[in-house]
């Protein structure tokens, strides 16, 4: 299961996979120009829609599959300097107009966390100490750190990710 956190300035995922009653680690957030891209839910479907919005985003295109609630709410989420947004059972971005939200197994406790003055980074750290869906360490982007959406996507630079690894 997964907790992706958005705070306006940062994005922060846990790094926990679980299947059949044990976890692993997986990669949740991936840069894509200047938008982060994070996969929420079935991991394997959410990565269908991470590469249906690299080729494009074509809404002809749309994966069959991402078509029928999946009952794990599984999401493509897209979150850059300008504010953040989701694609589910649609090929239609869905913006959301708030200061910070959370999808996933600890969302309610990092909705808690950051309305209580705590940062995407922190309220992961948070529902990964509460959350048995949660851990295995955290990857985070500095959105303010990306380049303005529409610019030269090789100008990334490294440093604007910074990955936080579990401690053994």
């Amino acid at each position: 299961m997964s907790i992706i956190a958005y705070d306006g300035r940062y994005i922060a995922a846990d790094r926990q996979s679980t299947q059949y009653d044990m976890s692993r680690p997986t990669t949740k957030l991936f840069l894509h120009g200047a938008c982060v891209l994070g996969v929420v839910g079935d991991y394997a479907l959410a990565l269908l829609l991470r590469q249906w919005f690299a080729q494009g985003a074509n809404e002809d295109k749309w994966p069959e599959a991402a078509t029928k609630d999946d009952g794990v709410n599984t999401c493509l989420v897209v979150a850059n300097r300008q504010g953040l947004g989701t694609y589910r059972e649609h090929p239609i971005l869905v913006p959301l107009e708030t200061e910070h939200w959370a999808f996933g197994c600890g969302a309610e406790i990092a909705m808690g966390a950051m309305g209580m003055g705590a940062d995407a980074r922190q309220a992961v750290e948070v529902a990964s100490k509460y959350s048995v869906f949660c851990g295995e360490g955290m990857d985070w982007y500095d959105l303010q750190a990306l380049p303005e959406p529409g610019g030269p996507e090789d100008r990334v630079r490294k440093a604007a990710a910074r990955r936080t690894r579990k401690q053994k």
